[in-house]
């Protein structure tokens, strides 16, 4: 018998969830399985079936996470299963501090710098980071997968910050996203665009 009463493995915790017998334990095993699963198997229909699997799961769940413009269902999984119930979280300055994107200020005379909280939740840091970079990526036809992240992070480098300075400021920005997402059950809506080239040209203006 395994953790959920069940027979050990994909099978037997599927079939616990879609019964109804499932809690968040439940859940991480559940989402667990299907991590390992992706990584060590390479037969594409198998990740495909698994896949299937993982967004029946989801719909359990209510969310609509997957409706940000490149959010997978492992992603989607991944944010839930390190969540856990969004209400123990009254305002996205909490998550942000769970999650380890709140940095931490630490002022020295006149001067101060900001570092990671490296006591946040490390995994849930994790896919925030690689989220991030991932909403920023660009094809080999130059492409951005998803415009409107990446154009809000090459705005946050063209008012001046770093790239990594850029990056941290996507992955608060995903933190307030996702907890509103998941307090109200609402899906993504993307943003009115302003491109950089329009910055520049009102810029011009009015010098």
């Amino acid at each position: 018998m395994g953790i959920l009463g069940v027979k050990d493995g994909t099978e037997g915790v599927f079939a616990a969830i879609e019964e109804g017998n499932y809690n968040l334990a439940a859940w991480r095993a559940a989402t667990t399985i299907m991590a390992i699963m992706a990584l060590k198997r390479s037969n594409m229909e198998e990740l495909r079936t698994t896949d299937e699997k993982l967004g029946e799961l989801l719909k359990h769940f209510d969310y609509k996470l997957t409706s940000i413009r490149g959010v997978s269902t492992a992603i989607a999984a991944g944010l839930i299963s390190e969540i856990g119930d969004i209400s123990r979280f009254s305002k996205p300055a909490k998550l942000a501090r769970y999650s380890g994107v709140a940095p931490i200020t630490q002022a020295s005379g006149k001067s101060e710098a900001q570092f990671a909280d490296t006591r946040g939740n490390k995994a849930l840091h994790h896919i925030f980071y690689s989220l991030a970079l991932s909403l920023i990526s660009v094809s080999q036809s130059k492409k951005a997968r998803n415009i409107y992240f990446h154009n809000y992070f090459q705005k946050k480098v063209y008012e001046g910050k770093t790239k990594r300075q850029a990056l941290n400021c996507l992955q608060r920005r995903l933190v307030n996203i996702i907890w509103g997402m998941m307090t109200y059950n609402t899906e993504y809506r993307n943003p009115e665009l302003q491109l950089i080239e329009e910055l520049d040209k009102s810029k011009k203006k009015m010098i």
